[in-house]
């Protein structure tokens, strides 16, 4: 298993590497991409590993040259894994964030806006073609042969890294949870931002990214009377902005900037909101 520690590793950081680049090229600035604080994206080094497992069970791994028809079999392989780890972990992300890290919604034959087949197939060509590539160049995709006694020694060091980033990150994650929970549930605004999202639904549906939401609500609290006052409601209010502009300023928000909300966890909230107020 050490050899699938550091083919993991290796591609955690190559997947890091393409994620920083893309978003550089997209946004002109750099961003820090992925969960851990460390240069690593671990659903690339997951998905490659699991990858390389399912590979390893049609003989493209140890056999020493790459089939024609070994092609289509890659390519589907890939196909799958890919698309649904990428569902998996949307799908999961959203049900404990109430946020959606991706949106893949305005693309077509897409599967709940967290995989899309242009995008599936895109990692399946690309996961072809390092698998032709390394095979030929390699002539094996053989990672246990790089096992010997160093090897195993360093990954012990490593190990003991990944679980100390792990441990500061998942903090993190849970300190980005409550943020954005108190923002859902922070009554004294809760009938300003339900009028907000009636108003944006017409646009943006169910979902909107969060920095359009957090301008959106400045925006309205500019032009209502209490932004100005000093009293306890006005108070809130703007304490309410600030979770909104911490939310924004947080590492995990700048990793993933086009992150949005979903309105159906505000209105949650109001409905259950409006129950206890007439009890």
């Amino acid at each position: 298993m050490t050899g699938i520690f550091y083919l993991f590793l290796v591609f955690s950081i190559v997947g890091w590497c393409i994620e920083v680049v893309y978003t550089f090229i997209k946004k002109r600035q750099f961003v820090n991409r992925g969960f851990l604080y460390s240069p690593l994206c671990p659903i690339y080094g997951i998905g490659i590993s699991l990858i390389y497992l399912a590979l390893s069970t049609f003989g493209v791994v140890s056999g020493s040259v790459f089939e024609v028809a070994d092609v289509f079999v890659v390519f589907v392989l890939i196909f799958i894994v890919t698309s649904t780890m990428e569902y998996i972990t949307g799908y999961v992300l959203e049900k404990l964030f109430h946020t959606r890290w991706w949106d893949y919604s305005d693309r077509k034959f897409n599967i709940k806006g967290y995989v899309c087949v242009s995008f599936s197939i895109y990692w399946g060509l690309s996961g072809t073609a390092l698998v032709f590539f390394l095979k030929h160049f390699l002539g094996t995709l053989d990672v246990e042969g790089i096992v010997n006694e160093t090897t195993i020694k360093v990954s012990y060091g490593l190990i003991a890294l990944l679980i100390t980033d792990v441990s500061f990150t998942v903090r993190s994650m849970v300190d980005f949870r409550s943020l954005i929970l108190e923002i859902e549930k922070s009554s004294p605004v809760i009938g300003e931002i339900k009028i907000l999202i009636d108003s944006l639904r017409p646009k943006f549906g169910n979902y909107v990214r969060v920095n359009e939401f957090k301008n959106r609500f400045e925006e309205k609290m500019q032009l209502n009377p209490v932004y100005g006052l000093k009293n306890t409601l006005a108070s809130k209010v703007r304490n309410y902005q600030n979770s909104l502009n911490n939310l924004t300023k947080s590492r995990l928000y700048r990793a993933f900037p086009d992150m949005k909300i979903n309105f159906k966890n505000f209105e949650k909230r109001f409905k259950n909101y409006m129950q206890n107020k007439k009890a």
